[in-house]
This record gives C-alpha cells, sequence and structure tokens, in this order.
C-alpha cells in the first residue's frame, strides 16, 4: 500500500501543477496556509525604482484589503524598512523583528490590519533583483496572532519550490504571450503560409491558409497531412523531400493547376533551419510553403493606399485593376469608362507612386496586398 504524502510533498505537487493549470496554484496556496497554520496567504511586490507594492495572488484576503494595500497602506508597511536585512529564504515575523509595542503604535496595524481582523504577518523574500522584490506573505487573524512564529522546517523547505514555481510560470506566460503574437501577426497576413515536416504534416498554417486548403479540390488532407491528388502528386513529394529530407536541402516551387475553372495555383517551399519545431515538438526537419491562388488575387487595403500615396477613388479602382494583372483596357470596360480616362488616371498614379510601368506598379502595390484589410 503506498505511503500516504506529507502535507509537504501536496504543497508541492499542487506548486508545479499550478504552472500551467491555475486552479491548482490556488490549491498550493491554502495548502501552504495550513502548513502555516493560518487562513490567509499573499504573492506580493514592490517596485523600489516606483515604490510600489502589488498583491498578486491571495487567498482569504477580501479584495478591499487587497486594494487599499496597494493604494495606500503598503507604504506604511514596517516591514518594508527592514527587508534589506533579510536575504532570500530568510523569514521576518513582526512580532520578532518590529516588537509588539510598534505594532501596537503603527497605522498598519491599528487602522489597517485590524479593520479586517488581521493581527500579525509572515514574510519571506522570493526573489530580488535592483528594480525590486517579491515575498510570500502569510496574514494571522487577531485570536491566532500568536501563532506567527518562526516558520516550520516542513514550509521552509517548500520555499525554493515557490520560488522555482513562480520562475516556470513566468516563462509560460511569456511563450503563451509569444505564441498568441505569432498567431496573430500570421493570422493578419493574407498570404497563405504553412509548415509541414518530411511527411507533409501541417504544423502550423495561418487563416490565410485555411481559407486556401479549403478551397482548392486538388489539396487535400489527411489525418492532418498536405497531400497533392491527380498528376501533380508526384512533384509534390519531390518538392517536399528536396526542401526537408535532401542534402542539401534546397528551396523550390510548382504550379498546380486549379482543378475546376481557369487558374493556377504557385507553391513555393523553403528550408526552415535546422533544430527549429514549434511546441518542443520533435518532428524532423521542416519546411515552410506559401501559396499564391491567381484566381483570388488579394485586395490591397483601399485606406493604406490613399493614406500612402493621396490615391482619388478612381485613381485607387485603376491601380486594383493593374494589380489583378488587368489591361487599361479591361480596366475601362469594367468600369464604364474611355479608354483615355483610364490611361490619364493611371498617369496620376504612376507620379503619386513614383513609378513608371504597370509591372513596376504591381510589384510595388503587391506588397501591400498580404496585409489584412482592418
Amino acid at each position: 500500500m503506498p505511503a500516504q504524502s506529507s502535507p509537504e510533498d501536496r504543497v508541492v505537487e499542487h506548486l508545479y501543477d499550478g504552472v500551467l493549470r491555475p486552479e491548482a496554484w490556488n490549491e498550493a496556496l491554502n495548502a501552504l496556509c495550513k502548513l502555516a497554520a493560518c487562513e490567509h496567504a499573499a504573492l506580493t511586490s514592490w517596485d523600489r525604482a516606483t515604490n510600489v507594492g502589488g498583491v498578486h495572488e491571495s487567498v482569504g484576503l477580501p479584495a478591499d484589503c487587497r486594494r487599499q494595500f496597494v493604494d495606500h497602506y503598503c507604504a506604511l508597511d514596517p516591514a518594508r524598512d527592514r527587508m534589506d536585512d533579510f536575504q532570500i529564504g530568510d523569514w521576518y515575523v513582526d512580532h520578532v523583528h518590529v516588537g509588539t509595542h510598534a505594532m501596537q503604535r503603527s497605522a498598519f496595524y491599528q487602522d489597517f490590519l485590524r479593520h479586517f481582523d488581521l493581527g500579525s504577518i509572515a514574510a519571506t523574500p522570493l526573489e530580488r533583483d535592483d528594480g525590486g522584490e517579491s515575498f510570500l506573505v502569510f496574514q494571522y487573524d487577531l485570536q491566532y496572532a500568536r501563532r506567527c512564529q518562526m516558520p516550520s522546517s516542513a514550509l521552509s523547505r517548500v520555499v525554493p519550490h515557490i520560488r522555482r514555481a513562480l520562475q516556470l510560470r513566468r516563462r509560460f506566460t511569456v511563450l503563451e504571450t509569444e505564441n498568441s503574437l505569432r498567431s496573430t501577426v500570421l493570422n493578419q497576413l493574407r498570404l497563405p503560409l504553412m509548415v509541414v515536416d518530411a511527411g507533409g504534416r501541417i504544423l502550423m498554417a495561418n487563416a490565410g491558409a485555411e481559407a486556401a486548403l479549403a478551397r482548392h479540390a486538388n489539396l487535400r488532407l489527411t489525418r492532418g497531412r498536405l497531400a497533392i491528388s491527380g498528376r501533380d502528386g508526384a512533384r509534390w513529394s519531390a518538392l517536399l523531400a528536396a526542401a526537408c529530407t535532401a542534402a542539401p536541402r534546397v528551396a523550390g516551387g510548382m504550379r498546380l493547376q486549379s482543378g475546376t475553372g481557369p487558374g493556377v495555383t504557385q507553391i513555393l517551399m523553403t528550408p526552415l533551419p535546422p533544430g527549429w519545431s514549434p511546441s518542443n515538438r520533435e518532428s524532423g526537419p521542416l519546411a515552410l510553403i506559401l501559396l499564391q491562388d491567381q484566381r483570388h488575387p488579394h485586395e490591397v487595403p483601399a485606406a493604406l493606399l490613399q493614406q500612402l500615396y493621396s490615391l482619388t477613388p478612381s485613381e485607387l479602382r485603376v491601380a486594383r485593376g493593374i494589380l489583378r494583372g488587368e489591361a487599361p483596357r479591361d480596366t475601362a470596360q469594367r468600369l464604364g469608362v474611355s479608354i483615355a480616362t483610364v490611361r490619364t488616371q493611371l498617369s496620376a498614379v504612376f507620379q503619386k507612386t513614383g513609378t513608371s510601368r504597370q509591372a513596376e506598379l504591381a510589384q510595388l502595390l503587391g506588397t501591400f496586398a498580404v496585409l489584412g484589410a482592418h
């Protein structure tokens, strides 16, 4: 029969489980309170540069208590003047280091803590740098204030795990933020982008790529792997092998018929650096894929072109026609105006954009077409 875990072990389990699961972190704080024989605990900080304190997480403390501490009473805490005397892992206990007489004359204790039925605190620094420090703080109710004493050895043994768990939580928070930012940036690009491994498994795809896959009959997904049906399948396999498994790995491309109606999709593939893998997954060599579907040209955001080049609405319509590959005569027919009018407007567009030929204008405008229109 397995031995029952100790309260100290359960705290450590909750701490590391709480790195990714917030509810487990709250369970860890509650378990810490039991080890400290109190009802309240908090993770606080002090920014020395701004002289501002914060309560980042707590159990048992009313919201108004946390707010008043941050807004006013943090600056009156007698512990603040003594924290430089305590190293990481040392314990500050107010009855010992401030004294009962001084606590009875302190506004922090008499006006603030007593208002919330709190009588004493114990704290230990968790992290410290030039900008400030963070603490684990236990608050004892008035009737149990005498329990506030030097913490047990079991509680002290847990503190290094708290520091490590906090570092892990901070690191995972940074990673989540960076991942969210990358996803947002990729989805703002209209150009379809994907990352695949040597087997064609899609590890990452932006919204543009997902839309392109949904509308192209010859591009199919089977158990998360991208494949091309029909006569282009062999060329696709060769392209994938060249980018992921050949020595040396090389970039390449192919043209894929749309399957229904006119139009061609261009597939461009380039190797990603060795060892790069999202979410630390072992996936082997990876390649970046760009899709360009001639049937679905991207519109340049009108507001952006008007802001950059002061194009009039009619000039903007002509410029967008050039980007779609239209000849001036086709644009005139589509807009219901004379070819002379279109040529005059096109001349104005050339002058405003600093271009002189349609191909040059299309290349310039194409750089903006990859941006989402918002």
